[in-house]
């Protein structure tokens, strides 16, 4: 998928929004929370509202990730973030949740501006013993440097602009005491700008987790997704249109992933993910390649401040696609990420935070190589 969703990840994940699975508190530890002597049907304690506004500022060394001339440019940031929650005491669990940012470069380069906005709407209902139903609408718009070079020809990064729109139903049996499987059904719906091309997706994705200790858990899920493109067609070995039909990707994702909390304060926790993707065409195979993944982060969380931080690492191998005329060497990349945050609440209202970004790729192919940093900071006033 070519929408870079990571930072509307990482916020969910520290709301404690189940937007692939699992559950926002599960019903004893909510009503613990609540004092005897109020009602469980109170509209205040059932649904939990939150809205916050950021702004800073940063530096990106490397705005347009060019392998040859970086271009440096400071910027100004501002967001926005609406969450509304509803616990599922005496019905279903229902999730709303907003964010949107918008990047400001002030040195002129070819992109003078980044945009996000994503959104979130779900809903579970659990029913009969041990199952679940559950769906969850998603709606992404991105104008963003991408480096999109694994599923097209553009050797080096472009503007991607366009509206991701995706439908996932979802229904979860429980296995016995704190392990569960869930089957989800993915369709979406992207409309992208030129160069590129807009298509579909939808397939199957099966989890299966176990949950242990302080709220740790294992989890290991498969998906398969068909991806049709509305005007791209079928090319050759060497990515040279063959005929008029209209390409097709199959995707597979497989990942493991391990997140545990250290102390029953759960202030210290680790998340180790291990994962193998795979695309196929239904042309010659230019475009399909097979990505191993590794990722470990670590996070500590206090009262009035938290750090964390991450590293990752995919490799791709492109059985086909070599990096000149045929016969010469196939095309293998890597991509190095790290990421750190820290913040610190200044007052109950405000938050100060402070965030590095690195990604470097390394190829056998001089355009796939580049670089970038990102240093941000700035204030977060929570109403």
């Amino acid at each position: 998928m070519l929408f870079h969703v990571k930072r509307f990840l990482s916020r969910a994940a520290i709301l404690g929004l189940s937007v692939i699975g699992g559950s926002l508190l599960r019903g004893a530890d909510a009503i613990k929370l609540i004092p005897e002597n109020i009602s469980l049907f109170d509209s205040s304690l059932l649904w939990d509202r939150v809205f916050d506004v950021r702004t800073g500022f940063g530096y990106k060394d490397n705005v347009l990730l060019s392998p040859f001339h970086p271009q440096a440019s400071p910027f100004f940031l501002g967001g926005l973030q609406a969450t509304a929650i509803r616990l599922p005491l005496d019905g279903p669990e229902v999730v709303f949740f907003l964010d949107g940012e918008e990047l400001r470069y002030t040195h002129p380069v070819n992109a003078d501006q980044e945009q996000t906005l994503m959104s979130l709407a779900q809903i579970k209902k659990s029913f009969g013993p041990g199952w679940q139903v559950g769906a969850a609408m998603l709606y992404f718009y991105q104008d963003q440097l991408q480096d999109v070079s694994f599923t097209e020809t553009n050797r080096t990064a472009v503007q991607v602009q366009g509206h991701n729109l995706t439908f996932r139903p979802s229904l979860r049996r429980d296995l016995g005491t704190n392990a569960w499987m869930q089957l989800e059904l993915q369709g979406t719906r992207l409309w992208l700008k030129q160069p590129l091309d807009s298509y579909w997706q939808a397939g199957p994705k099966f989890t299966l987790t176990r949950e242990y200790g302080y709220r740790s858990e294992v989890r290991l899920s498969y998906g398969i997704l068909k991806q049709l493109y509305d005007t791209r067609t079928r090319t050759d070995s060497a990515g040279n249109e063959i005929d008029r039909a209209g390409l097709e990707y199959w995707q597979q994702k497989t990942e493991l992933s391990w997140q545990h909390y250290w102390d029953p304060q759960r202030s210290w926790r680790t998340t180790t993910t291990v994962g193998m993707d795979w695309n196929t065409d239904n042309g010659g195979g230019y475009f399909d390649y097979r990505t191993f993944r590794v990722a470990e982060q670590i996070r500590y969380q206090a009262k009035t401040w938290e750090g964390r931080g991450k590293v990752g690492l995919a490799q791709y191998d492109f059985p086909v696609r070599t990096i000149g005329a045929p016969g010469a060497p196939k095309l293998h990349q890597h991509i190095l990420t790290l990421n750190a945050h820290a913040q610190k609440k200044l007052a109950r209202f405000l938050t100060v935070f402070a965030d590095y970004d690195y990604e470097q790729s390394v190829a056998n192919e001089p355009f796939e190589t580049y670089r970038a940093n990102t240093f941000s900071g700035g204030l977060e006033w929570e109403f």
